[in-house]
């Protein structure tokens, strides 16, 4: 490199020194301003994480237990009004709705509530539930399918129990939802998805519950296949 241009770099760097130096010098205020934000939300998520929601999900825990119990035997109200002695999943949710313990209530709502035929209100709390695992999703998805099956929404249901079907695949979960789809299919005429849906039942699940009986409602939609 010349000397001449060592001479214009050592120039250039020390103009951007200069400027830098301007800038920070007249802008020391917002600068200090921006740091200090940054610092507040670091030390605020920090905070919030470690310490303030630790305790929160231990008490979640413990003010669920009642409305599961409620909820095991079937007793859906209860479950998600509580009473005296316990809160219900509604409460649970308002009071521990940032915790995993209220994200799992709302799951829990949304069957309660599928269950006494709040179908609407039953989807809009299992659209805000954030399943953590293929096993809830693909149950969040067949409960959906079943509260649009209710209201009438054939063609959304189908898609929702084929979402339920493939999220994750298995003997057990799949297999019924397979099957739900092609019964709703049927229902509005479409007998070819229902043979598509009952056939993959036979070819990929024979031996699980929905597979051993299959054949006749595979036969029955084929027939009907114009």
């Amino acid at each position: 490199m010349s000397q001449h241009n060592v001479e214009e770099e050592d120039i250039n760097i020390g103009e951007a020194y200069s400027k830098a130096e301007k800038f920070l010098d007249n802008n020391k205020q917002s600068i200090g301003i921006a740091i200090a934000a940054v610092v507040i939300i670091v030390l605020g998520t920090f905070y919030y994480f470690n310490m303030y929601l630790p305790p929160m999900q231990k008490n979640a825990a413990v003010d669920i237990a009642g409305a599961q119990k409620a909820f095991a035997t079937d007793s859906f109200n209860l479950a998600m009004n509580g009473n005296t002695e316990f809160m219900g999943f509604e409460e649970v949710i308002d009071t521990y709705g940032s915790t995993e313990i209220g994200n799992t209530a709302k799951f829990y709502m949304g069957i309660s509530l599928m269950n006494t035929g709040n179908y609407d209100e039953a989807m809009d709390f299992l659209n805000s539930y954030s399943a953590d695992d293929h096993i809830t999703r693909s149950l969040t998805e067949g409960a959906i399918g079943d509260c649009l099956s209710q209201l009438g929404e054939h063609e959304n249901a189908i898609s929702a129990y084929k979402k339920a079907a493939n999220v994750y695949m298995n003997d057990f979960s799949t297999p019924i939802y397979l099957k739900k789809a092609g019964i709703t299919a049927e229902k509005i005429g479409d007998y070819s998805a229902a043979v598509e849906f009952y056939d993959q039942i036979s070819t990929d699940y024979p031996s699980s519950a929905e597979g051993r009986d299959i054949e006749k409602y595979l036969a029955h939609a084929q027939a009907m296949v114009k």
